[in-house]
């Protein structure tokens, strides 16, 4: 099983590192079956999750997403769409199980395919790659 603790996307931070613009922030609090993530709301801040979970193995629970065994290639959760914007950054914690093939993180026009952008794990070849559209 594949978890992702935290998706935070900030657009900025004022003087001083104190306060923080967030434009998503996801913490993944409320309980989720499997199969009922799509169209819920991040939480506290950001759009409409939009899933793609051909077999229903997307869950969230104990404030983490969870993508269990047995997922399908492209399973995954989008947000709204964000413009480029200088300073924007984006944070995530994953863990993946022992037996995982890996997991991706990042940016594409499209949900449901192959991340353009995107850090990829690989935990079979041990290798992190960077992909660039």
């Amino acid at each position: 099983m594949t978890k992702m603790k935290i998706i935070l996307l900030g657009s900025r931070v004022s003087a001083g590192y104190r306060s923080k613009n967030y434009t998503l922030f996801d913490t993944f609090t409320a309980a989720l079956a499997a199969g009922s993530v799509n169209t819920t709301s991040a939480e506290p801040v950001g759009g409409a999750r939009s899933v793609t979970d051909a077999n229903s193995k997307i869950s969230i629970t104990s404030g983490i997403l969870n993508f269990a065994t047995g997922a399908v290639a492209n399973n995954g959760v989008w947000y709204t769409a964000l413009s480029r914007q200088a300073g924007r950054t984006l944070l995530a914690t994953m863990t993946l199980a022992s037996n995982a093939i890996g997991a991706t993180i990042g940016w594409d026009a499209s949900a449901g395919s192959s991340i353009n952008d995107a850090i990829s794990f690989n935990s079979s070849a041990q290798n992190l790659a960077v992909r660039a559209n």
